[in-house]
C-alpha cells in the first residue's frame, strides 16, 4: 500500500477533529492501542487494526448491528478524506444541515407555532447525550419564530453564508456537539462514503439521476379572489423581465403574495389581506380587538376559525394565524433528482423538468424558466409559468443548471488529473448529486460490500452473526 503520510496510532481521532469528541467509543479504543508509532497510510492503519477493533466491541457485549454501524462510520471517516474527496468544512456543513432540518419543521418541538428549544434539549438529554449550554448562554431559546429566509436585519452579516448557517446560529443556545458526534456525523459520513462509491465506481448512476438545480414556487388561488394570483404573476414577470432580467429571485414574488412586501404594480389580494377581510365579517370595526358583530350578522365559519370554536378570543386566533402565515414557504431551492422528485410539483411539470429533452423546454435569456406544455402564443408571459387545475395553483420553475450524462462526463473529463484521479474540489455538484442518491438502500449496500471487500474483512472477522446481519440488511444484493 502506498504510504501517504506520517500517522500516529491515534490518527482516527485526528481525522474527526472539530465536531468529534474523544468520548466516541471507537476512537477511544484505537487510542488505547499499544502498537508502536509507525509510518503508515490511513487505510493501512484501519485495515491492520480492523480485527482488534471488532474484538474489542465483542468483548464488551456490543450488539452486532452497533458494531457494524461504528465500524462503517470510522471506515467512512478514513475513505472520504482520501484523495480529498470532501473537506472537513463540507462534513461540518452537512452535519449542521441535518441538525437544523431535524427541528425546523418538526411540530414536536414547537408550541403554538413557536420553536421550543427546551423540548429538543430535554429529549436528547433523556437519550443519554451530554448536552450543555453554549458559552455565555444560560437559558433555552424558547418561543422563537423560525423565519423562512434570512431576515433583512442579518442580510449583511450573513451575505456570504447560507440560510442553514443562519438557523444553526440562531435556533440553539445549547451545545449539541455530543449529539452531532455520536448520531448525526456517523450518518453523514456513511452517506458520503456511498457518494464516493457512486462517484468512483458507478458514475452512470449519477448521469441517470437527471439532477436539476432548481428554484420553484407554488402559489394557490386565494379564496374569493379568482384571477388575482394570475394578475400578480404577470405583473411581477413584467417588472422583473423588463427591469432586472438577470436578477430574478422567487422569494420576492412570495413576499408580495404573502403581503410582506408592497409594490406599486399589484394591489390585489394577499394571504394577509384575507385575514383583514375575515375580521370585517366577525367584528364591528374589522380589527383584532373589535367588538363582535351581532350573532345573526357574524360569519360562523370564520368566527370558529379565529376562536377555535369559542376556545379563545379573536385576538389570539389572529396571532396564531399570523404565525402560520409567517411560517409558510411556497418556494423550494435545491438540487433535485428524478428519483427524489419534488412533491410540490404536478406530474406534468415534473415530467418536463426531468426529461432528457429539458434543453428544449427552457426559455431563452440568462434566467431559464421551464415552459409549460401548452400556452397561448399570444400571451406575452405564458411561457414563463404553469397552471394546474387539480391543485388550483400556479407554478414557476427556474432551472439554474441541469446534469445530463454528457454534462456529467464532460465535468469529470475536465477535472481528471494525470494520475487518473479527480480534482473533487472542482466537482462539488457531482458529489452533491451522489450524496442525494446515497439514501438508496441499494446504493448504500453496494458501497458497503465494495469497501468491506477492499479492506479484506473476510480475513479479519470470523463471525457468522456479523455476516448474517449484513446479508439481512442488504438482502436484495444477495438474491
Amino acid at each position: 500500500m502506498k504510504k501517504t503520510k506520517n500517522l500516529l496510532i491515534a490518527s482516527l481521532a485526528v481525522l474527526t477533529m472539530g465536531l468529534v469528541s474523544c468520548n466516541d467509543p471507537l476512537i477511544a479504543k484505537t487510542n488505547n492501542s499499544t502498537t508502536k508509532v509507525v509510518e503508515i497510510g490511513e487505510k493501512d492503519y484501519f485495515r491492520n487494526n480492523l480485527q482488534q477493533i471488532y474484538l474489542n466491541y465483542r468483548k464488551e457485549g456490543t450488539a452486532v448491528e452497533d458494531i457494524f454501524s461504528y465500524m462503517m462510520a470510522d471506515l467512512a471517516e478514513v475513505e472520504i478524506k482520501a484523495d480529498n474527496f470532501v473537506t472537513e468544512e463540507k462534513v461540518v456543513a452537512l452535519c449542521k444541515e441535518e441538525l437544523v432540518n431535524k427541528v425546523k419543521d418538526n411540530t414536536t418541538y414547537s408550541v403554538n407555532g413557536l420553536f421550543q428549544e427546551e423540548k429538543f434539549f430535554k429529549e436528547l438529554k433523556s437519550q443519554g447525550y451530554n448536552i450543555t449550554f453554549k458559552e455565555g448562554k444560560t437559558s433555552f431559546n424558547n418561543d422563537y419564530e423560525i423565519p423562512v429566509e434570512i431576515p433583512s436585519a442579518y442580510e449583511e452579516e450573513y451575505k456570504n453564508s447560507t440560510y442553514t448557517e443562519f438557523l444553526f446560529d440562531h435556533l440553539f443556545n445549547g451545545d449539541y456537539s455530543d449529539y452531532i458526534t455520536k448520531s448525526i456525523r456517523p450518518t453523514v459520513v456513511k452517506k458520503l462514503l456511498t457518494a464516493k462509491y457512486l462517484c468512483t465506481n458507478s458514475i452512470s448512476s449519477i448521469s441517470r439521476a437527471a439532477a436539476r438545480d432548481v428554484q420553484y414556487i407554488k402559489l394557490e388561488n386565494l379564496s374569493n379572489h379568482d384571477g388575482d394570483v394570475n394578475k400578480l404573476i404577470q405583473a411581477w414577470l413584467n417588472d422583473k423581465l423588463t427591469n432586472s432580467p438577470s436578477n430574478i429571485n422567487l422569494d420576492d414574488l412570495q413576499n408580495i403574495y404573502k403581503g410582506e412586501t408592497t409594490v406599486s404594480y399589484y394591489t390585489g389580494a394577499t394571504t394577509r389581506s384575507i385575514v383583514t377581510e375575515d375580521l370585517k365579517k366577525i367584528t364591528v370595526d374589522g380589527t383584532v380587538n373589535g367588538k363582535l358583530l351581532p350573532i345573526e350578522k357574524r360569519d360562523e365559519t370564520i368566527e370558529n376559525k379565529y376562536t377555535g370554536s369559542g376556545a379563545y378570543p379573536v385576538s389570539w386566533g389572529v396571532e396564531l394565524k399570523n404565525r402560520e402565515l409567517n411560517a409558510q414557504d411556497f418556494t423550494g431551492d435545491d438540487l433535485y433528482t428524478v428519483s427524489g422528485g419534488i412533491s410540490d410539483l404536478p406530474e406534468e411539470i415534473k415530467n418536463r423538468l426531468f426529461s432528457s429533452s429539458i434543453s428544449s423546454y427552457l426559455t431563452d435569456g440568462d434566467v431559464k424558466f421551464l415552459k409549460p406544455k401548452t400556452y397561448e402564443a399570444t400571451s406575452k408571459y405564458g411561457q414563463y409559468y404553469h397552471y394546474d387545475s387539480s391543485s388550483s395553483a400556479y407554478y414557476i420553475v427556474i432551472v439554474k443548471n441541469y446534469y445530463t450524462s454528457t454534462k456529467v462526463n464532460t465535468l469529470l473529463s475536465e477535472n481528471k488529473k494525470e494520475d487518473g484521479s479527480y480534482d473533487w474540489s472542482k466537482l462539488e455538484k457531482i458529489v452533491d448529486i451522489a450524496y442525494e442518491l446515497s439514501s438508496s438502500t441499494t446504493n448504500e449496500g453496494q458501497a458497503v460490500l465494495k469497501y468491506l471487500e477492499e479492506y479484506g474483512i473476510e480475513d479479519k472477522i470470523h463471525d457468522e452473526y456479523f455476516y448474517n446481519y449484513i446479508k439481512d440488511k442488504y438482502s436484495t444484493l444477495f438474491d
